[in-house]
């Protein structure tokens, strides 16, 4: 009976630990499965500095770029800078050099993460997609959730974008400069094309999009 108490109060201690993670105001390779993927979010900030908040201090060891890391789309390392609170309770993370604008980035967050005191693992580990915004652009990123029935299409547009089109689909509003669109058949590879219009209907930008 005292054991079960025991790996109980664990579970929950570990449950604390996980749920007080946050991170401030921030056709890719496949995400690792197991980490939990956070909604995409964009920045103008070439050098944007992500900061990411623990509810308690980390064991310094583990703060590192095999623990915290960041890639491009294609998955591959993106050279950053590691700098921790003086408690080791927050981890801010800047690239060595600037963000490509247009390009979709990920942070990543893993379970090699553990707390000072108790050596208590992150779990599940995390994974923050961002995009660097091109000041002139209109259509600012394009992403997809793909399956065998429908394919799920995400784009975040400047403010002065009225509606979006994905071929002849208008796509849905859903606030915040984002549209979405569910569209059935689409296979991986598949290209389609993005237009966003102003609200006199004008044709402000068109991309080009390969669903993956």
């Amino acid at each position: 009976m005292m054991n079960t108490k025991r790996k109980l109060i664990t579970i929950t201690l570990l449950f604390v630990f996980f749920a007080l993670l946050q991170a401030a105001p921030a056709g890719a390779a496949p995400i690792p499965s197991g980490f939990k993927v956070w909604p995409l979010k964009t920045t103008d900030d070439l050098r944007k500095t992500w900061t990411v908040k623990f509810n308690m201090p980390l064991d310094p060891a583990t703060i590192n770029g095999q623990n915290i890391y960041v890639t491009d789309e294609n998955n591959q390392p993106v050279d950053t800078v590691l700098s921790s609170s003086p408690d080791s309770a927050a981890v801010a993370v800047t690239p060595a050099s600037p963000y490509t604008p247009g390009k979709v980035y990920r942070l990543f967050i893993t379970d090699g993460l553990t707390s000072a005191k108790g050596g208590l693992p992150l779990h599940p580990p995390v994974v923050v997609p961002f995009t660097v915004a091109d000041s002139k652009a209109k259509i600012i990123a394009i992403s997809s959730t793909y399956s065998s029935f429908l394919t799920s299409i995400t784009v975040i547009t400047s403010p002065d974008v009225y509606s979006v089109k994905v071929g002849l689909d208008e796509m849905h509003y859903q606030g915040g400069n984002t549209y979405t669109l569910g569209i059935p058949g689409l296979k991986i590879g598949d290209v389609v094309i993005i237009r966003a219009y102003d609200s006199n209907g004008r044709l402000l930008e068109s991309k080009t999009y390969t669903v993956g």
